[in-house]
């Protein structure tokens, strides 16, 4: 009894952790479409959750020898590092758009 439910609590967790992947499009979509620096999300966050997919991913591979386990948050890793990516350089954008518009003199 422990080993099969053992073995569905792994497939499930393989396969959620599988399919959560597809979830992060319609995010990296939001934040590519956001035309205001992408200001309602948080870079902090979602730099934080890179940064624990990106441990994940090494607890993975290096302490737990598990390539599939890697691979998994391998995938999360690069949809977080994505969005984070994204929304970065669309605030610094922002930020220079309105530097550039403060400091024009009136035509």
């Amino acid at each position: 009894m422990i080993d099969s439910t053992a073995d569905c609590i792994a497939w499930l967790y393989v396969v959620t952790n599988s399919v959560r992947v597809l979830f992060y499009a319609p995010q990296i979509r939001a934040v590519l479409k956001c035309e205001d620096g992408a200001q309602s999300l948080s870079i902090a966050t979602w730099g934080f959750w890179t940064f624990a997919n990106l441990t994940a991913t090494l607890y993975g591979w290096f302490v737990i020898h598990d390539g599939a386990f890697s691979a998994i948050f391998a995938g999360n890793l690069a949809c977080t590092a994505t969005v984070t990516l994204i929304a970065a350089r669309k605030r610094l954008g922002s930020r220079s758009s309105s530097v550039r518009a403060v400091g024009a003199s009136p035509a």
